[in-house]
């Protein structure tokens, strides 16, 4: 029951002048301070709340579609109970704060009801920071996030929490906002959220999303836009996953968020974040901070002024698919920032940004792996003060961002490649495979790709391609001289290339792939690391810590990662033939059921231009199929043997096949028909019955086209007399086929005899008779019948007792001609005598 505390009216009178002004007004309901329950209607909203109010534990509270409650203050809706708050696509309920005023949310405390917390097309409004009494119930969260009771939606220690279709607006510019969502201790799943703002300041340090403590999440299609100022959008923090039900965070877009921190994750274990766009503004894109075992892929970060940070341990988390262009903030920060262990970047780009990177140790060990990564056009390619490793990497048309004045010195001149340095701390980088081209120092020099700032720096570039080669192109600078030195050998392990052009495509236009044609192969092309790459530093480290096998990966543009069992340098692979060809698949015999089937894939190291997979009878052989995969199916003889061949008829014409394999397809098991009547023949006018198991089958399928258990149909409507048949194939959840086939025969006449006897009326058909005689429409309740059969000489051929209403006599051995049947009732010693004839 609601306990609604209305106004009364004193008198009739009262009511009526009452009424009169509020005709062509709203409805509205006033709801002050105590329990609340029922149910809450479009008709009588608004719902004016005026003090906090509680739905009891064992109530329930019903928001129907369409209603409104306004919060005429800083009051909250305790829920101990349930609240139904289910809206529609356009018709939402809403949550908010009469004008120029916050209200402080919905609360569930301890709430572990059975069903699921669920809020559906509801839409919150100016939710307000409001310190509740609940600070001594849960010292924790001050303790830890210094946390307040105050958000939309505050679910603590309670049921699982479901938002769907859910909108939040703030749209009280002077005021002091606060968060959305915050989970404690429980599951978290939302979905399809927008969220938008004209405020100028909302308080959220732990997140507008948050989920804290929680053994899973699932926050997806979230679309900020226009937010003025909030420190986070996103934040799990404290949260283990587990394997077989990944955390995940995706499909986040923002558009104008400024100042915003979009998604961190801080001291969590296993999870994914994935398909994160935020343009046109923003603070930071994603943080990652004692985030192990995390997967983020497939992002995009424009203009933000941090696309992604890390720190601490970050074991086993991937970063890879990201796209960061025009991001990083001039004299303030780099594009990206990386102060953790443990964390592998690969296959990403970093273009046009204020900085693409810097490695630093200060909020960890500084030891991330690049694998694959293109740095181009970024005004300041990276700043290192660690030790991280870098793998197959351009950093091409980089240039300076600035020089730096020291005191009345010379202007030092940082390079765009890379600067090696130490302020605080000491760095030794690590370069494998990787290409050093067309960068340009802040005065305009060419050539100068990497920079040392300190005499004790040190570098390796192992397999690498540096323009200018150590001449040039790996210079240093003395900050306290401001002078220019020659960087020690002992602090230098390099492999001189004198310089050589790597043989882009066109570097003028930015293409950086490697040129391999007919007559003209790329300087880069199998210059890098060969022999077994899996036992060595550091593509066995990929191996074992991340699982990545270099010999499965791609260059950026998707093309296999190596031939000839050596890297080209660099994230790009040589384009058309290469000097290998080879099937690396082994394809073994297989043995399947009937309707199952099996998917034979290509993978080959070098490049085909032809696929032709054969099949063998006998000796003769034919061609099935030219694609790059083959599907087998129902192929019911046995030891079906086939096998695929590729080729390059290019400039050297190359080729490889598989061994021959074997197919087999299980002969059908029979899954049985049962009949009704249960013979193999029917009249035309009679109706036949034939049904099969339906259970433990995903489909049948009868060869009339019904998917039923069982089909029936009359003799005559099969067409003329003669042999039909009737196939089932049942399809079983693994996939396989049982089939089964009948066939019915239809025979023509089919009349009948109808005499009466005993207060019943007999039918005797068919006549004539061929194989079965029957009888129908006997009446034996209290009688004792008899028949029997004679020839017309008088022989008895049959006595049988009746006890059912229809009987069906065997006539199949009597010779063709005319018989007499009787049939008694010996308790009543009534008695008939039939003619029938036998054909």
């Amino acid at each position: 029951m609601v306990e609604f505390k209305l106004y009364k009216m004193k008198n009739l009178l009262t009511l009526f002048l009452l009424i009169i002004p509020m005709k062509s007004l709203d409805a509205q309901t006033v709801v002050s301070t105590g329990n609340v329950s029922g149910t809450w209607t479009k008709t009588g909203s608004p719902y004016k709340v005026t003090g906090e109010i509680i739905v009891q534990k064992g109530s329930t509270l019903t928001i129907e579609p369409g209603a409104v409650v306004e919060f005429q203050g800083a009051y909250s809706l305790t829920v101990d109970g349930q609240l139904k708050a289910i809206g529609k696509k356009n018709d939402s309920i809403t949550f908010k704060a009469s004008q120029s005023i916050i209200w402080t949310g919905i609360l569930f405390i301890r709430n572990t009801q059975t069903d699921t917390i669920r809020f559906n097309y509801c839409r919150f409004e100016n939710v307000g920071q409001q310190w509740k009494s609940y600070k001594n119930t849960f010292p924790y969260l001050w303790q830890k996030n210094n946390v307040m009771v105050s958000k939309a939606l505050f679910c603590v220690y309670s049921s699982p929490l479901v938002i769907k279709n859910c909108s939040f607006y703030f749209n009280r510019p002077r005021l002091n906002q606060a968060n959305l969502v915050y989970v404690f201790g429980n599951v978290l799943i939302a979905d399809s959220l927008y969220i938008t703002s004209s405020s100028d300041t909302i308080s959220s340090s732990t997140g507008m999303i948050q989920v804290d403590s929680a053994k899973y999440y699932s926050i997806k299609n979230i679309k900020a836009n226009s937010i003025k100022d909030f420190n986070t959008l996103i934040r799990a923090a404290d949260c283990n996953g587990i394997m077989s039900n990944l955390s995940i965070i995706e499909n986040v877009t923002g558009d104008k968020c400024l100042k915003t921190q979009f998604v961190v994750i801080r001291d969590s274990d296993i999870g994914i974040v994935r398909n994160i766009n935020l343009s046109n503004g923003g603070r930071f894109g994603i943080i990652l901070s004692g985030a192990t075992n995390y997967q983020v892929n497939n992002c995009i970060f424009r203009k933000v002024s941090n696309a992604i940070g890390s720190s601490g341990t970050c074991t086993g988390s991937i970063v890879s698919n990201i796209l960061i262009e025009k991001c990083g903030l001039f004299g303030v920060t780099q594009a990206t920032f990386f102060q953790s262990s443990g964390l592998l970047i690969r296959d990403s780009k970093f273009i046009d940004n204020i900085i693409g990177f810097a490695v630093t140790q200060e909020f960890g060990n500084g030891t991330p792996i690049f694998l694959n990564c293109n740095f181009q056009g970024n005004n300041g390619a990276g700043r290192i003060e660690a030790y991280p490793v870098f793998i197959n990497c351009n950093f091409q048309d980089n240039f300076s961002y600035k020089t730096l004045p020291e005191g009345n010195g010379p202007n030092i001149p940082y390079t765009s490649g890379i600067i090696i340095t130490r302020e605080f701390y000491n760095s030794r980088p690590y370069f494998y495979n990787c290409l050093f081209w067309g960068n340009k120092d802040s005065f305009g020099h060419g050539n100068n790709n990497i920079m040392y700032v300190d005499k004790i720096v040190k570098g390796d570039f192992t397999k690498c391609i540096i323009q200018g080669d150590s001449s040039d192109g790996i210079v240093g600078y003395d900050e306290n001289t401001f002078s220019e030195f020659s960087v020690p050998k002992a602090n230098l392990t390099y492999n001189n290339s004198n310089g050589q052009n790597p043989g882009f495509i066109d570097s003028t236009t930015g293409n950086y792939q490697l040129l391999n044609t007919c007559n003209k192969t790329a300087y880069a092309i199998n210059k890098g690391m060969s022999g077994n790459l899996l036992i060595q530093y550091p593509y066995n480290i990929l191996l074992s810590q991340y699982g990545v096998n270099i010999y499965n990966t791609t260059d950026l543009l998707g093309n296999p990662r190596i031939a000839d069992d050596t890297i080209d340098i660099g994230c790009y692979e040589s384009i058309g033939n290469k000097k290998v060809l080879k099937l690396k698949n082994t394809y073994n015999d297989t043995t399947v059921c009937y309707g199952a089937g099996a998917n034979y894939n290509v993978k080959t190291m070098g490049a085909v231009q032809s696929y032709l997979w054969q099949h063998k009878s006998g000796s003769a052989v034919s061609t099935v199929a030219s694609g790059s995969s083959l599907t087998l199916v129902n192929q019911k003889s046995k030891a079906n043997q086939y096998r695929l061949m590729v080729s390059n008829n290019e400039c050297l014409p190359l080729k490889d096949s598989s061994r021959w394999f074997t197919f087999n397809v299980n002969n059908p098991v029979k899954k049985g028909i049962t009949k009704n009547p249960n013979r193999d023949s029917i009249y035309q006018n009679e109706t036949m019955q034939l049904t099969t198991n339906a259970t433990g089958y995903a489909s049948l399928l009868w060869n009339t086209g019904s998917t039923a258990a069982g089909i029936s149909f009359l003799g005559s409507s099969l067409g003329a007399a003669g042999k039909y048949r009737f196939s089932v194939e049942g399809r079983k959840t693994t996939g396989c086929l049982e089939t089964d086939t009948v066939y019915i025969i239809t025979k023509s006449g089919n009349s009948s005899i109808q005499t009466p006897f005993a207060n019943s009326q007999l039918t005797i058909y068919p006549q004539p008779a061929t194989d079965i005689l029957n009888i129908s429409g006997f009446d034996i309740e209290g009688k004792t019948l008899v028949m029997q059969i004679y020839t017309l000489d008088g022989k008895l051929l049959l006595t049988q007792g009746i006890e059912t209403n229809e009987v069906e006599i065997n006539t199949a051995h009597l010779q063709q001609g005319i018989y007499l049947m009787t049939i008694a009732d010996q308790s009543t010693g009534e008695m008939i005598v039939v003619k029938w004839v036998k054909g």
